[in-house]
């Protein structure tokens, strides 16, 4: 039995967000909140066990918006039992508008799943030219210097380890978002059906309701 995987950059973008899209997470949304897990994971947050472990507060929320509103100096948001990775993107946004608009920014935020988890924001401001820090329950933000560095170079060059169980786990659960298996399903690939020999025997159209050339017995 395997101690652990090396998992690429690739594998970790295809299986997190196929499992995010079974989870019921809107399609607009999925890539932000998978490479937000990713970067926690290069810089050893441990993004992709914290994923794994937050999968009910991720599904319960994956509708819900976060609320937010001014007192004074500080932007008060409420995640509404969100989690730290689908909180993260928003508050990166709202940190930058603010900064751009009033010169720095503090958001204090509230009913977040994993609090602790939006340390990850302290390796994603540097890409918005931000400086970011906590103090006091806040998150405070000013302009930085910024970095061409990009915070998954650490993946994309070296993969990162993963313990197996959880691993196929989560691969098991991401092929839920697939096409069921049926005799249709494997002999396609994207628009076009073959048959045995590998002849094109007909295209799936959106709107159709069997494969185009079907009717004719092709």
């Amino acid at each position: 039995m395997e101690s652990e995987l090396i998992v690429s950059l690739r594998e970790c973008r295809l299986v997190l967000g196929r499992v995010l899209r079974v989870l019921g997470v809107p399609r607009a949304a999925v890539p932000a909140i998978r490479d937000t897990a990713l970067v926690a994971e290069s810089a050893g947050l441990g993004g992709i066990a914290a994923l794994h472990a937050g999968l009910e507060a991720l599904r319960s929320g994956a509708h819900r918006t976060c609320r937010w509103s001014e007192r004074g100096e500080v932007l008060e948001i409420d995640a509404d039992g969100r989690h730290a990775f689908a909180v993260a993107p928003d508050l990166l946004d709202l940190a930058a508008a603010r900064c751009r608009r009033a010169g720095s920014a503090r958001l204090r935020v509230t009913a977040v799943a994993e609090p602790g988890l939006l340390r990850v924001l302290e390796h994603q401001a540097p890409a918005q030219r931000l400086s970011l820090d906590f103090a006091n329950g806040e998150i405070r933000a000013r302009p930085g210097p910024g970095s061409t560095r990009w915070p998954l170079d650490p993946l994309l060059h070296n993969g990162t380890r993963v313990d197996p169980e959880l691993w196929w786990s989560l691969y098991r659960l991401a092929g839920q978002a697939l096409t069921p298996d049926s005799a249709a399903s494997r002999r396609h690939a994207g628009r076009s059906l073959f048959d045995e020999l590998g002849n094109i025997v007909g295209e799936v159209g959106e709107d159709a309701a069997e494969p185009v050339g079907a009717a004719e017995g092709t």
